[in-house]
């Protein structure tokens, strides 16, 4: 599996946006925007908090979270190490922003 994946916008003349990115986080149940992300070291137990703007944290159940990373400047979501599971809901988000899943070294992925 890829380390990373990006949601893009299929139409290469617009990204996108903030506003799409938004309005899409706030009409999922299952998702929560945050500006931030927590981490705890896991030799320590102290937390690290990393500034990551308008984030959105998937929360599929109580014990499972997963960043959906935007960059405004570029246009995309990302997602770090994804498995089959995550894999099927990027592929749903981009469908609902019509946007297309690709790989690090640009191979597009299609839904089953």
């Amino acid at each position: 599996m890829e380390n990373s994946v990006t949601i893009e916008s299929k139409d290469k003349k617009n990204k996108i946006s903030l506003a799409q990115w938004t309005k899409y986080l706030k009409q999922a149940s299952d998702f929560t925007m945050v500006d931030f992300l927590s981490i705890s070291n896991p030799i320590t137990g102290n937390i690290i908090k990393i500034e990551a703007p308008n984030c959105g944290i998937w929360k599929p159940n109580s014990n499972y979270e997963v960043p959906f990373s935007f960059n405004e400047e570029k246009g995309h979501i990302s997602v770090n190490r994804p498995d089959a599971f995550v894999l099927e809901k990027i592929m749903n988000v981009s469908k609902d922003l019509n946007g297309k899943v690709l790989g690090e070294d640009g191979q597009q992925y299609y839904s089953s």
